[in-house]
């Protein structure tokens, strides 16, 4: 059986999945490339059901985000915003 790493199930699951890098990895190599300011946001369903305009304004614009880095296989919801829209 095939599951989604975002599948609603997903949070129910009492075992998660390796990470390439544990978030204390991630935060010691910006820390190296003087990354001055990390926030992370845990992947529920509320996040993944925040239309793109939500994900502007409740997110981005309150904390004030000058920069962000995506994926190259970025999409909001049913895919409907892509990368685009975050400029």
């Amino acid at each position: 059986m095939l599951k989604s790493f975002f599948s609603e199930a997903a949070e129910l699951e009492t075992t998660k999945p390796p990470r390439i890098f544990p978030w204390q990895e991630k935060v010691r190599k910006m820390k190296e490339l003087k990354v001055e300011f990390v926030f992370f946001l845990r992947f529920n369903n509320q996040l993944r059901s925040m239309t793109p305009e939500d994900f502007l304004n409740k997110i981005l614009l309150r904390l004030n985000i000058k920069k962000l880095i995506i994926g190259d296989d970025f999409g909001f919801l049913g895919q409907i915003g892509k990368a685009i829209l975050l400029c």
